[in-house]
């Protein structure tokens, strides 16, 4: 599981991610999420949140978090697909409801991202939490 800003630079990494290499993952998680973006405006949505790309063995599902983030979820064909879904709609939740009270809290304060007042530790926490407990 990774967590990219829409740079496609890598936040938080969860999971078994050795063999991919993060910054290729995130150039082209960043270069998916803008042409969905631009297909959502072409047929009047506002965003596509989640994407699911399927390979035969290995698959890869995409949820926007907020406006400048995604999450970034491999899982295989041993995995339910709608499990994943669940479990990565709940993160989008949890984050997006985190950078909302952290917005309400330092109301006046500049910060460059949401992520300047939430740990690498907590998110990694959330995400971990998400797919061993659910």
């Amino acid at each position: 599981v990774f967590l990219f800003d829409n740079y496609g630079q890598l936040l938080v990494s969860v999971g078994e991610v050795d063999a991919i290499d993060p910054r290729s993952l995130g150039s082209l998680v960043a270069g998916t999420v803008s042409a969905a973006d631009g297909m959502a405006d072409l047929l009047g949505e506002e965003v596509f949140r989640t994407q699911v790309m399927e390979g035969e063995d290995q698959n890869i599902c995409l949820v926007r978090i907020g406006e400048e983030f995604t999450l970034a979820v491999m899982f295989t064909e041993a995995v339910n697909e709608g499990l994943v879904r669940l479990e990565s709609k709940q993160i989008r939740m949890t984050l997006e409801d985190i950078f909302e009270e952290n917005e309400k809290r330092t109301q006046g304060e500049s910060f460059d991202s949401p992520f300047e007042q939430l740990s690498e530790d907590k998110i990694g926490k959330i995400v971990n939490d998400a797919f061993t407990n659910g």
